[in-house]
């Protein structure tokens, strides 16, 4: 919470982190990303985040062996954070059943 941890972005999502305990990354409240750090994103950033975490939520989902990319792609861009939670509690209809 002091700034130095990254949140886990399974962990954010309404379906939790299957990881518990044993997940490396930080289970606990964080304060969300602030309006202006999303706000005004390029189409083009938009379209290649997008593009890289549909990939890897494509079904089947090994949730184990995305976690870190996952996380990996939440890091990159606040944007790309925001999307991966969205997508984990509301997947777009081809990629129902993750």
């Amino acid at each position: 919470m002091d700034g130095t941890c990254q949140p886990c972005v399974l962990f954010a999502s309404a379906g939790g982190c299957h990881k518990g305990e044993a997940c490396r990354y930080c289970h606990l409240p964080h304060l969300p990303e602030a309006r202006a750090t999303t706000r005004g994103v390029r189409k083009h950033t938009r379209d290649s985040i997008k593009e890289r975490v549909l990939a890897l939520l494509c079904p089947p989902v090994d949730r184990d062996g995305v976690h870190e990319r996952l996380q990996e792609e939440a890091g990159r861009h606040p944007f790309g954070r925001k999307l991966i939670i969205k997508f984990l509690d509301d997947p777009p209809e081809e990629h129902r059943g993750l």
